[in-house]
């Protein structure tokens, strides 16, 4: 059932139709699956698409915090942190990434 109701947030996305892949994320999934990290990762390329980076930034640092073992989503939180200016959570996240790049996580 999850797993469907992501397809259709993806779906949607892919139509551009990017208020209603929010709504399914923040209204049928997340309450259902809160520490799913791949809808949060969808949700913050519609903030992307959307022009609010700030809220992606946010929102990709849950999905990062949720799945800490990805390498790739540490990195772009820490860049778009830099685009922000928010240079303490970018070295935050560089080093999240640094660390688990060491341990192998």
């Amino acid at each position: 059932e999850l797993l469907r109701v992501m397809g259709r947030a993806n779906a949607a996305f892919i139509d551009d139709d990017f208020e209603e892949a929010r709504r399914i994320l923040t209204e049928e999934l997340l309450p259902r699956a809160p520490t799913a990290y791949e809808p949060y990762v969808l949700l913050a390329l519609i903030y992307e698409q959307l022009g609010d980076l700030e809220r992606a930034c946010d929102v990709r640092l849950i999905a990062a915090t949720l799945c800490r073992s990805d390498v790739m989503l540490w990195k772009q939180v820490s860049r778009d942190a830099l685009e922000l200016e928010q240079y303490e959570r970018a070295l935050e996240c560089v080093t999240m990434a640094l660390l688990v790049t060491h341990r192998g996580d």
